[in-house]
């Protein structure tokens, strides 16, 4: 560290009593200044900030493109995945992608997924250890047909918030339209106090019974959820005889869950 002389300006050694060029007694409250630093060490923090963004960007390309060492799993899924694609759905549109296992630290999940678009429909292709695990078509496919039938058919023109899942209950990656087993759950949120005050869920019931026909068999959960709470439900089976409306909402029951 230097001192500057306040008599002459001139800088001296901190540790000095008296200034080397006037013989001024320095003042310890002077300013300290750092001493400039050089350009040869300028030079070398350049290019050690050089180098460090050179390396980090040749690894996110590398990563980008699975050409790290520990990636080579997940290039093989790739490579048979694309393959599979083409030659089942050609031209289709890749839309997203997760390939758990080119991730550094993987414990148990080797399981790499591409999702594509194809024919209008969102659909993921997984592969595992340089094979085809799962074809994901015919299920997208399943779920469209009946979200067409559920919500584009019923609740979608009564205005009635409903959310529905679905269980495939046997094989259907071969089948569409899927005339196999079915689970369908129907969360109506926030609609009124009591399922009458819903509305139109006696109407459901009996479409459902209709366009449901062409099932193998089927079962139908429905809950209302008031507050993210459940507070009534009911389920019915294609082998249930038809209610009457009042049979129909006297079978709900009270939830809490």
């Amino acid at each position: 560290m230097k001192i500057i002389c306040k008599n002459c300006g001139m800088t001296s050694d901190s540790g000095a009593n008296f200034c080397t060029y006037c013989g001024a007694p320095n003042d310890r409250g002077n300013i300290a200044i750092k001493p400039p630093i050089k350009k040869k060490t300028l030079s070398v923090l350049l290019l050690i900030l050089g180098v460090s963004t050179a390396m980090i960007f040749i690894t996110w390309i590398l990563n980008l493109n699975l050409l790290l060492p520990w990636q080579r799993g997940a290039r093989r899924n790739k490579q048979v995945i694309l393959e599979y694609a083409e030659e089942h759905y050609p031209d289709a549109k890749i839309i997203g992608k997760e390939f758990n296992s080119a991730k550094f630290f993987v414990w148990n999940n080797f399981m790499d997924c591409i999702v594509f678009e194809w024919d209008n429909i969102e659909f993921g292709i997984t592969a595992e250890g340089g094979k085809i695990l799962v074809d994901g078509y015919c299920g997208a496919r399943a779920i469209a047909q009946f979200d067409k039938i559920i919500q584009t058919g019923f609740f979608e023109p009564r205005e009635i918030e409903a959310r529905t899942d679905y269980s495939f209950m046997d094989n259907y990656y071969e089948l569409y339209p899927y005339t196999g087993r079915l689970v369908v759950r129907i969360w109506i949120a926030d609609q009124g106090s009591t399922p009458r005050e819903v509305g139109c869920l006696y109407d459901f019931y009996q479409y459902w019974h209709n366009e449901g026909a062409f099932l193998k068999s089927y079962d139908v959960w429905i809950r209302i959820r008031e507050n993210d709470k459940v507070i009534y439900y009911v389920d019915f089976k294609d082998r249930d005889p038809l209610l009457n409306e009042n049979e129909f909402y006297s079978s709900f029951e009270r939830g809490d869950y």
